[in-house]
Parts: C-alpha cells; sequence; structure tokens
C-alpha cells in the first residue's frame, strides 16, 4: 500500500486528467491521449476510474452535452452524487502537461497484470 501523501497526490493526478478531458478545448487531443496511455491503468479512485470510462463512451466536442451526459451515465453506474464543478470548474491543462501526468501515473500505478489472483 503507498504511503498516504502518495495515495493523494495519486488521486490528484488522475482529477487533473480527468479534468483536462472535460474542459478540453479543441476536443479530442487529452482524449486521445488519455484512451491511449492510460487503457490499462488501474485507477485509484471508483469515481475516477467510473468518469473515465464515461468520457469515453461520450462524444467529444460539445461541452454542453458533455455536461448533461456524464451525470447522467455516473447516475447509471451508480455514481449519482458527483461535485461537478470539480470537473468542469476553471482549469487548463495543455496536453503536453497533460501527457505527463498521464505518463506519471502508468509509472505509479504498475503493470496491471501484477495484480493477485483470487486463486
Amino acid at each position: 500500500m503507498p504511503p498516504p501523501h502518495e495515495t493523494g497526490q495519486r488521486a490528484q493526478a488522475e482529477l487533473q486528467v480527468l479534468r483536462a478531458i472535460c474542459q478540453e478545448s479543441p476536443p479530442g487531443s487529452v482524449r486521445e491521449a488519455a484512451s491511449r496511455l492510460l487503457k490499462n491503468y488501474r485507477w485509484q479512485e471508483p469515481v475516477h476510474q467510473a468518469i473515465f470510462t464515461c468520457l469515453l463512451q461520450l462524444p467529444a466536442g460539445n461541452p454542453e452535452l458533455l455536461r448533461t451526459e456524464l451525470p447522467a451515465c455516473m447516475t447509471r453506474k451508480g455514481f449519482p452524487d458527483v461535485d461537478w464543478g470539480a470537473f468542469f470548474g476553471p482549469l487548463s491543462l495543455p496536453l503536453q502537461d497533460a501527457e505527463k501526468v498521464m505518463l506519471r501515473l502508468t509509472l505509479i500505478s504498475g503493470p496491471t497484470d501484477a495484480r493477485p489472483s483470487s486463486e
């Protein structure tokens, strides 16, 4: 188990990436990088995993549609009480910075096949 300060930093980095996808303008590049870099990432926060899954299912390019459809998707996944201000609030993370955060996350989480089996 990682030390508490690392756990908090990891959750914060996850939030940064998700916020960058939610606020992306022009749309596509951060989402595409996240889809590629984080496809096998083990999210620390279950709500972050669910948001990531929803974001990849929803069409890019229409922020108003995203603001409407993302909460609906999350409710269907069992997360009806997400504070959306944290995801749609002011933050601009350029693609290069977002990719650095994503790469750091993949290094922190380690390989996905390293999880212990339930046998």
